[in-house]
């Protein structure tokens, strides 16, 4: 392939903006088209040929199972699986989807036994679980809105690029 996946759809949305757009006759075939820029531009930030939205996922669940381990250490608590995720292999975006998702099913594990075990642990180690847990949270919705492409909904509504 020549030309990278993000420059793909450049092309393809400047082509669409400035070719076809003009063109189109009617309010409602200029609003589908933006609509359908927009995804493209969705697919741009997120296109499986790119892994680094997921690394940057994996990553920060790192970061959440080093905390739970720090604390659970100090306060001699046994957390589900909360072990490091290995991710120095190149890996394909396919491979990394798949350790992604078992990395959120460990983190859906470990927000259970958190709560489940909240009446039996000191109110320090509770309180920095539950911290750990909400900063790894705001983070990872943080990293959601860097990947997510700006919304069109002024060109879709007025049928206009700015």
């Amino acid at each position: 392939m020549n030309n990278s996946f993000p420059r793909l759809i450049d092309g393809i949305t400047t082509f669409l903006n400035d070719e076809v757009a003009p063109e189109l006759k009617g309010d409602f075939l200029r609003g589908q088209l933006y609509g359908a820029i927009y995804i493209l531009k969705q697919m741009r930030e997120r296109g499986d040929w790119s892994v680094n939205f997921v690394k940057e996922e994996l990553n920060l669940a790192n970061e959440l199972f080093s905390d739970v381990q720090a604390i659970c250490d100090k306060w001699s608590l046994t957390p589900p699986d909360a072990s490091l995720i290995d991710i120095s292999k190149p890996e394909t975006a396919t491979n990394l989807i798949e350790i992604r998702d078992s990395a959120n099913a460990r983190i859906e594990r470990l927000i259970d036994w958190a709560h489940d075990t909240k009446a039996n642990m000191p109110q320090e180690a509770w309180a920095k679980l539950d911290q750990a847990l909400k900063q790894y949270m705001l983070q990872e919705v943080r990293t959601e809105m860097k990947y997510t492409a700006k919304s069109m909904f002024a060109e879709i509504s007025q049928n206009t690029d700015s």
